[in-house]
């Protein structure tokens, strides 16, 4: 590579690390007013008293669902494995 390749290369890459550094932010933490002991206590508060709606189960507001399958196990092995023999996998699913 001659001189002008290399300063232009040079150039590229400090170009492309001068947008990284302008993107940067720091964040400052801030101290609590409330000690965890009255954050327990408000949390244990409102359980209590039903103010808090979301759990793992609903979280997103939606409900979950239990899902039943209409075919069983052996069934679904059994067309992969005919799908398999017959070359007719879909490629979305297999990385053609």
């Amino acid at each position: 590579m001659n001189t002008k390749h290399i300063l232009a290369a040079l150039a590229i890459a400090l170009s492309g690390s001068a947008a990284f550094a302008a993107e940067y932010t720091e964040f400052k933490d801030t101290t609590s007013t409330a000690s965890r002991a009255s954050v327990q206590a408000e949390l244990v508060r409102a359980q209590t008293a039903g103010e808090l709606t979301e759990s793992a189960q609903t979280y997103g507001s939606f409900q979950a669902k239990a899902f039943t399958s209409m075919r069983d196990r052996a069934a679904v092995r059994s067309e992969g494995a005919m799908a398999v023999h017959q070359h007719s996998l879909n490629p979305l699913y297999v990385g053609a």
